[in-house]
């Protein structure tokens, strides 16, 4: 018999055993409890499994960390190496298992993997500070398993409110703020500044180690410097807008087009706004298969940037269905990849492990598709994407730090900065580690035929030479 009446002095009840009665005396006073056994009904420990010896405690000094879930390991290293290669940083390749082993006592924590993020970020040499991180895997809401059919390679974190639709937020974000006051719930709270980005922040949906190795084969191909890549796609950047709400959406899409045209002089643009197209009915709505096709030889041709402001979802953009399902899949320009921006909802829900949502299917394609995508996970708010399209292009993403142009992360993180919970329905897929492929030597034309282009122009006639 044992006295459990203070839980932090467990105490051995002295007392006889007397033809199968226990006799003990004891204080009155105060709520008591005991326990009585007799040894014949412990349990027995299980082997469950051997951990090794592991210190991640000791890790320091690196500037890119990627987060891969055992069965991409392979690939996570091929594109460590490259990093290491081509940018000479330090990187650090884990498990959420390791992580979870010294940071939450084994248990499956996303706190855990903030944790040890901001113990590199916090404890390195000055200057030295974690900059990167790569979330090498997909992620479900079912972080139980309740389904039964969930696999949560590297887990995100999900709103309190997940059973709201405008304020479920799925957000990796959370990894990122690393400073000691940050990390609090800020879905629905009324000061936007509370959590700031410390870390670019980027993530792999993969769910299969085919998928992962296409996803660091389109790395390799986007950094190649050849004659299939180095064509003039690399100048355009096209804007895609949906109709009606009072023009709204082709608003957003000709400020930012303004903005551009008046401050980078060498970007060539192309224009495919719903409202422009002739559409037709059809027993499931209107349709626009002119946009479709529009926006597929846009592909096929290449641009740097494919920028969409509109209404869309898991399965495409527009009531339209200007971009489906059928269209993603049908793109062959793995020469040719660029940066998606989709001002748009759910586009590219990445926690629903029971559907590949089209903003997925877009970075997975293995044959194509885009390089990484700024883009949503869930509902948004046209104003907000406006205000965060606005900031990845006026301040970040042409604007170079020590003579470079600024990569993903660095362009997603700062472009946060001043936004609110809306801004974290916004992820990275894609390596938060790369850069923009825009040419990075400026090239003017000064003479022609050995004459000033300031001088007054010939006039040409009809055969004449």
């Amino acid at each position: 018999v044992w006295d459990l009446s203070n839980p932090v002095n467990v105490s051995r009840i002295a007392g006889n055993n007397n033809g199968g009665t226990f006799s003990y005396k004891i204080t009155a006073g105060g709520h008591k409890e005991f326990i009585a056994f007799d040894g014949s009904s412990f349990l027995q420990a299980e082997f469950v499994e051997l951990v090794e010896n592991q210190n991640l405690h000791a890790v320091r000094d690196i500037d890119y960390l990627i987060i891969s879930h055992p069965d991409f390991l392979d690939q996570a290293n091929r594109l460590a190496n490259i990093h290491r290669e081509n940018n000479n940083m330090v990187v650090y390749i884990t498990t959420p298992d390791k992580i979870f082993n010294e940071f939450s006592a084994g248990s499956v924590d996303v706190t855990a993997i903030r944790d040890f993020n901001r113990m590199l970020y916090s404890q390195s040499s000055p200057g030295r500070e974690l900059k990167y991180l790569l979330l090498f895997g997909d992620a479900s809401f079912d972080y139980k398993n309740r389904t039964g059919t969930a696999i949560n390679y590297v887990p995100t974190t999900e709103s309190i409110s997940s059973l709201n639709l405008v304020n479920s937020i799925a957000s990796d974000d959370y990894y990122g703020y690393l400073d000691i006051t940050e990390g609090g719930d800020d879905s629905t709270a009324s000061n936007p500044n509370i959590n700031l980005l410390d870390i670019g922040i980027g993530r792999f949906p993969v769910s299969t180690p085919a998928q992962a190795q296409q996803m660091v084969d389109k790395v390799v191909s986007y950094l190649r410097k050849d004659e299939a890549t180095m064509k003039p796609w690399r100048n355009f950047i096209t804007f895609i807008a949906d109709d009606g709400d009072q023009n709204r959406h082709l608003k957003d899409a000709e400020e930012m087009y303004t903005l551009l045209d008046q401050t980078q002089k060498a970007v060539n643009f192309d224009k495919i706004y719903l409202d422009a197209y002739p559409q037709i009915p059809t027993p499931g709505g209107q349709k626009a298969p002119e946009v479709n096709e529009a926006i597929n030889r846009r592909m096929d041709k290449g641009s740097l940037i494919m920028n969409y402001s509109g209404h869309g979802g898991e399965v495409g953009w527009a009531e339209e269905r200007i971009l489906s399902i059928a269209d993603i899949q049908s793109w062959r320009n793995q020469d040719k990849l660029p940066v998606f921006i989709t001002a748009t909802c759910e586009f590219s829900r990445y926690d629903d492990h029971t559907r590949t949502s089209a903003g997925e299917l877009v970075i997975l394609n293995p044959d194509g598709g885009a390089i990484a995508m700024f883009t949503t996970a869930r509902a948004t708010y046209a104003s907000a994407n406006l205000a965060l399209n606005r900031a990845i292009y006026k301040d970040n993403m042409f604007q170079k730090i020590n003579g470079e142009f600024p990569r993903f992360g660095d362009i997603i993180r700062k472009s946060k900065l001043n936004g609110g919970p809306n801004d974290r329905k916004f992820v990275l897929l894609g390596d938060p580690a790369l850069q923009l492929a825009y040419p990075s030597l400026n090239v003017e034309t000064t003479h022609i035929n050995g004459q000033p282009v300031s001088s007054r122009p010939d006039t040409l006639k009809a055969l004449d030479q």
